[in-house]
């Protein structure tokens, strides 16, 4: 399910709820009795949903892997057991390589081309002590893993049906609970404490957006710092002239 088939799915199980308490209010001669069974029947299909496809992709996921990683290990042997032959006969395990990456498709199809050519060599892998039925226990294993991937792709259609089911589920449920809401409105309306509740019950939480913190603007720019002013240079002293006397010579 979706987020919001999520939510939907619970509102569900709250109107469901609110029926069993409060259902017997309602007149036997009104459909409420009718669309709260109408909900409980969509619960109980959702619910059933929820749990079965949660089930089938574990299984499948476990049952797909376990079959890998078996086919994996067994390509491992047979390149190791190759390389150790190859001390021996240069170039026998460049037909053994195991594929990198591991794809599903190289694994599957890395499985066929040891069987075929370890068939012909294959009195070499017996003597370096690999089991009688190591070939038969290779192509059985590229079998379970590509029957493993079958299933999965199937499971996966299947699914396509349960969510049509559980689309129909979602949506007969929500159309009785908007009659339900007329009915609740008509007959309870001098109930204020019930209406208050059905509200609650009926309404779809929706997951809040956080809100966006507005950023600070950035400071101003402040101020250039004046310059000190520039030191003024002291006045020059001028230092006192001194006047020599003059001397006048008197000649007699």
């Amino acid at each position: 399910m979706t987020a919001i088939e999520t939510r939907r799915y619970e509102m569900l199980v709250r109107v469901r709820d609110f029926g069993n308490t409060h259902g017997d209010r309602f007149p036997e001669s009104t459909l409420a009795r009718e669309q709260f069974t109408t909900v409980s029947a969509a619960v109980k299909e959702l619910s059933a949903f929820a749990v079965k496809k949660m089930a089938a992709k574990q299984e499948g996921k476990r049952t797909k892997a376990t079959a890998r990683e078996a086919l994996h290990d067994r390509l491992e042997s047979i390149a190791i057991t190759a390389r150790a032959i190859a001390r021996d006969t240069p170039g026998f395990e460049d037909r053994f390589h195991v594929p990198r990456p591991r794809t599903d498709q190289g694994l599957l199809t890395a499985g066929r081309l040891f069987a075929r050519d370890a068939e012909i060599l294959k009195d070499q892998f017996l003597a370096h002590a690999m089991r009688d039925t190591f070939i038969a226990d290779l192509l059985e294993s590229v079998e379970t893993f590509e029957q493993a991937i079958r299933e999965r792709e199937a499971g996966k259609g299947g699914q396509t049906a349960a969510r049509a089911s559980m689309n129909a589920a979602l949506e007969s449920g929500t159309a009785a609970v908007q009659k339900i809401d007329a009915m609740v409105n008509n007959h309870l309306r001098d109930d204020p404490e019930t209406t208050a509740l059905w509200r609650s019950v009926r309404r779809i939480g929706y997951a809040r957006r956080p809100r966006k913190v507005a950023s600070a603007p950035p400071p101003a720019p402040s101020a250039p710092t004046p310059a000190p002013p520039a030191a003024t240079a002291p006045p020059a002293v001028t230092p006192p002239q001194t006047t020599s006397s003059s001397v006048v010579e008197i000649t007699s």
